[in-house]
């Protein structure tokens, strides 16, 4: 029977194809969709590695600074930590060169234990695991104790550190992979810059001597004590500015940052999910309305079966059954498209894990919607009475 419904399918595949093209695509944008839904759900329950809770962005705009003038700008720079350490309302300030929910980033590719790794580099000063609240794992934060080394200190995450030595208590060890020697003082754990919809990728922070290694940070965080007005901006923003004339100063806290970054990651995502919804709409419409004109065509075929003894659940399973292979044929086709994705490496930072789960989710909808659009005009094939064959008589 079976293998009879299957022809009886094939003779009709010039009606059908539109519909199994409908479901290819409508598979693919919902793969997508649940990938990258999954990925979000599974990075948020994660932790991110350090606390954002009052803690304060200010942007410091230095304009261009002649090199005759980098001595007297590195000791402004040193004046507005200063400054802002001396406010009461304020615990610490630190340098950073990107900090938490910022979309800028340096990213390095370094082959690492035989495979390449991107390795996410980022800069702070002394004050930076203080304001942010770093779990160091081994090790310690670097500071002025390392002033006399003969070696540029580092601190990088777990991650790196896993895929680096195969461990986390590294303190001492030397990075292989910078021209420089950059030696480890302290690991702390996985940091998601990009915030709690973001994924981890291997980390490490330099450190900035303002003035004397390297450059002047852009941003300083700023560690808030509980309970400081937001009108306490304006306040920074005027003891700065007098601080370092000509400078511009933006302070926000990074709470509000973080919002933003949520809805930019968000609005693809519910964008895609918007799409899909009406690409499935559409594959319910067309599989509805191809088996409903089936079962009007196939009124004496229908009688015919309930004549020579078919039960109307025999009829109603019939129906549902082809409307099932219908959409078979276009998650196959999804499915065949969906496999050569990790051979051409998209989608690799998914993981296995979410990239089967995506599949399985996919494909189930797309059978589970065949299913609910097969019931209807499966109803009406089983309420076919014997005696409707006769008018085709």
């Amino acid at each position: 029977m079976k293998r009879h419904l299957l022809k009886l399918i094939w003779n009709r595949k010039r009606s059908n194809a539109l519909v199994v093209a409908e479901i290819f695509v409508s598979f693919l944008v919902l793969f997508v969709v649940l990938a990258f839904g999954l990925y979000f759900a599974s990075n948020y329950r994660k932790p991110l590695g350090y606390d954002y809770g009052d803690v304060w962005r200010v942007e410091v705009a230095m304009h261009p600074i002649p090199d005759a003038q980098e001595n007297e700008a590195a000791m402004r720079y040193q004046s507005i930590l200063a400054e802002l350490e001396r406010l009461d309302e304020v615990e610490h300030a630190a340098g950073v060169l990107f900090p938490p929910y910022f979309f800028g980033t340096s990213e390095n590719l370094f082959e690492i234990r035989g495979r390449p790794v991107k390795v996410h580099t980022n800069e702070g000063t002394d004050g930076l695991a203080e304001v942010l609240g770093f779990e160091l794992l081994s090790g310690r934060w670097f500071g002025p104790e390392d002033d006399a080394a003969n070696w540029k200190p580092a601190v990088i995450d777990a991650e790196l550190a896993v895929a680096v030595f195969g461990r986390t208590d590294v303190a001492g060890e030397r990075l292989p992979f910078f021209d420089e020697e950059h030696r480890v003082v302290g690991v702390i754990s996985d940091y998601r810059k990009g915030g709690e919809l973001s994924g981890s990728f291997p980390h490490v922070f330099f450190r900035v001597r303002p003035g004397v290694e390297r450059g002047l940070p852009p941003h300083v965080l700023v560690k808030m004590r509980p309970g400081t007005p937001a009108a306490f901006e304006e306040s920074i923003v005027e003891r700065l500015s007098s601080v370092a004339p000509g400078w511009s100063f933006t302070v926000q806290p990074i709470e509000r940052g973080r919002g933003s970054a949520l809805r930019l990651q968000l609005i693809p995502l519910l964008l895609g999910a918007t799409v899909a919804a009406f690409l499935i709409l559409m594959v319910a419409l067309g599989l509805t309305g191809i088996m409903w004109q089936t079962v009007t065509r196939r009124t004496r075929e229908m009688g015919l079966r309930r004549a020579v003894g078919a039960s109307a659940r025999g009829v109603y399973g019939q129906i549902v059954f082809e409307t099932v292979i219908l959409a078979a044929a276009g998650v196959l086709l999804g499915l065949a498209g969906v496999v050569q994705l990790p051979l051409l490496g998209v989608g690799s930072f998914f993981g296995q894990g979410i990239y089967i789960s995506a599949t399985l989710l996919t494909s189930g909808t797309i059978i589970l919607l065949a299913v609910v659009c097969g019931l209807y005009p499966g109803w009406m094939a089983s309420r076919v009475q014997p005696a409707e064959a006769l008018r085709y008589e």
